[in-house]
């Protein structure tokens, strides 16, 4: 038997060292090679004397006052602190994700300017949440919102991307106030008090019906975003009631908006937003080819022979199909 070495708290001692294979084993080992059953062996739970603990701790009392001490330089740790930071540290997990797999198909991200004044703009911005339906091409828009035009509607065919741009303001906003990049190739934005949409439910409404519910949550996105500096999203509210109700809603919100001053965007049918005196966008189509969807966002007020377009298909009043029923292969 030999001596080991063993530091603590500055001192050393000598303490025993046993070869790794003990005498038991060594007659065990000897048995088998004579031929003899080696008997199995017994687990055994080896207990220490409680007698024996103490007169070991009362004869080396100051080393165990020293590890005593030592030990108690942890006991005081808050563990609930670390742990309870585990959902941002889930949360930026998967940012990072996401910024891979929008690398892999080229859509780029940047670091967004925060800016002094109210604003969002972005060059080239993103609807990264199509990631989730496998879109290996995402076609990317700009954002221009400013103190002198704050808010904006959007009108278009239908499958045109206008729910896809507003969810990309919406979902890149979000993603700035959280600290996080954003998916655009450029991009200044100012810290919004407050983010908030509304969006048509696909569910059925308790004792009310769709425009009593759309009013009413109408009504409390303004109250939240009362005397703050808020950014609002509205994707055709109002538009499961008659034309010419829905448009004095819109028009009753949209002031309401105005006096406060908020800024943001409001997808919409109704054309006549264009008598406004508010910026109107247009989702483009490409009319040299059947009316094919670019999903470009663009500044003009001509998207309204595209929505017609799709107007007439609807009701077979198109060019093709009046011709159909003009050679009776119609109804």
């Amino acid at each position: 038997m030999s001596a080991g070495l063993l530091s603590f708290a500055d001192k050393n001692w000598l303490t025993p060292d046993y070869d790794a294979v003990s005498e038991i084993d060594s007659i065990s080992e000897c048995a088998k090679n004579l031929g003899f059953a080696a008997p199995a062996k017994k687990p055994q739970n080896t207990k220490i004397n409680l007698s024996l603990s103490d007169a070991v701790c009362h004869l080396y009392s100051d080393k165990v006052a020293q590890i005593e001490a030592e030990i108690a330089k942890y006991t005081d740790v808050d563990f609930y602190e670390p742990t309870s930071y585990i959902s941002e540290i889930k949360f930026f997990l998967e940012i990072y994700s996401l910024l891979q797999r929008a690398t892999h198909i080229g859509v780029p991200h940047c670091i967004a300017k925060l800016s002094q004044t109210p604003q969002y703009i972005a060059k080239e911005l993103y609807d990264v949440s199509l990631l989730a339906k496998n879109c290996e091409s995402i076609v990317p828009n700009d954002a221009d919102f400013t103190e002198n035009e704050p808010f904006c509607f959007l009108l278009g065919a239908n499958g045109g991307g206008k729910t896809t741009y507003l969810r990309a303001l919406g979902v890149n906003l979000i993603f700035f106030l959280a600290g996080c990049p954003v998916f655009a190739k450029e991009a200044e934005i100012y810290p919004f008090d407050i983010v908030l949409s509304h969006f048509p439910r696909d569910e059925r409404f308790d004792n009310t019906g769709r425009l009593d519910e759309e009013r009413r949550r109408t009504e409390e996105m303004l109250k939240a975003a009362q005397d703050k500096i808020a950014f609002l999203l509205f994707n055709e509210t109002f538009s499961g009631t008659d034309d010419k109700r829905g448009f004095d809603l819109l028009t009753d919100t949209v002031a309401k908006i105005a006096e406060s001053k908020h800024f943001g965007l409001y997808v919409t049918h109704f054309h006549e937003v264009m008598s406004l005196d508010y910026p109107v966008l247009s989702a483009e189509v490409d009319l040299s080819d059947a009316n094919k969807r670019t999903f470009r966002i663009v500044r003009s007020k001509g998207s309204a022979s595209s929505y017609a377009s799709d107007i007439l298909k609807k009701y077979r009043l198109d060019k093709d199909s009046l011709a159909a029923r003009r050679c009776g292969h119609g109804n």
